[in-house]
């Protein structure tokens, strides 16, 4: 019996308030709390903190049921793919330069979008490199070398 949601936008936002408010019970761990009659500056966005969470809570409750459509499946290969041309680029840069670093970095993710032809990701590799080059270069100056050093 596979977990099916009955709404996936009620199950995203349920899931995205438990997070937030999650974060701000973390984050405001250390502010100091007081009592209801002499509030510290954690007091009062703790309760509000806590609100969410429980409203989170009950959204996610009321989108999981067993009729509907099944719950999402995580797709790792665009994750993966996606890691791994961030670290790519950030590995090739010094090396060879941005100008075959770029195209490289966006060959790795595009194995994540097995749909991609070969024709559109020319395309986008050429205007995502001379964007690139025109905004980090040329634009705002920075020193990163546009072809390998040789």
């Amino acid at each position: 019996m596979a977990l099916r949601i009955r709404s996936q936008a009620d199950f995203g936002a349920g899931l995205l308030i438990v997070v937030v408010a999650l974060a701000f019970l973390i984050v405001g761990a250390s502010l100091p709390q007081g009592t209801a009659l002499e509030m510290g500056a954690g007091y009062f966005p703790r309760q509000i903190a806590w609100l969410a969470l429980a409203v989170g809570f009950l959204v996610l409750i009321r989108s999981i049921r067993r009729e509907g459509p099944p719950l999402f499946r995580f797709r790792w290969r665009p994750l993966a793919a996606t890691v791994c041309a961030v670290l790519a680029f950030a590995g090739l840069i010094e090396g060879l330069g941005l100008v075959l670093a770029a195209p490289i970095a966006l060959g790795i993710a595009a194995l994540g979008s097995p749909g991609l032809s070969i024709r559109h990701f020319l395309i986008l590799a050429g205007i995502v490199t001379a964007a690139t080059a025109l905004l980090f270069v040329q634009l705002l100056g920075l020193t990163i070398p546009l072809l390998p050093r040789g």
